[in-house]
């Protein structure tokens, strides 16, 4: 199994299946719309894995941190939603628009994302993946 958190908030993947989960408080910031986000599903798809993607229209980043109960923007936090990356040659994680090594100065990083805990996405994405690790590793529920 991997875990990762790059591109998204929570990525599993295991025996040929993966499922993606976006928070998408505002619609512009959609996988859909996230610049790094379609290409790698796409991606994903075409070297014959099962991608699911679920969006939580009225989560924040962070929607699965209880620590945010209260929803709050982080000014020196940075986001990378504009940017569009891909990955190069022996794993590097290169800036799509420019062909360079990606930095946290490229001027399509962000600042000031709002992060926030949302019960109703932790209790929909833990269920998720409850019923994603029982599917794919054949476990008694």
């Amino acid at each position: 199994m991997q875990l990762a958190k790059f591109p998204f908030r929570f990525f599993l993947a295991a025996n040929r299946y993966s499922t993606v989960f976006h928070r998408i408080l505002r619609p512009k910031y959609s996988a859909a719309r996230c610049g790094s986000s379609m290409p790698y599903l796409d991606r994903l798809k075409a070297a014959g894995i099962n991608v699911v993607l679920t969006e939580y229209p009225d989560a924040f980043h962070a929607y699965d941190g209880t620590a945010f109960s209260t929803p709050i923007e982080l000014p020196q936090a940075q986001t990378t939603r504009n940017c569009t990356l891909r990955e190069g040659d022996n794993g590097q994680i290169l800036n799509a628009k420019t062909g360079v090594l990606y930095k946290l100065s490229d001027p399509c990083v962000e600042h000031s994302p709002h992060v926030g805990f949302n019960q109703a996405a932790y209790e929909a994405t833990v269920k998720a993946v409850r019923e994603f690790l029982t599917m794919t590793f054949k476990l008694s529920s």
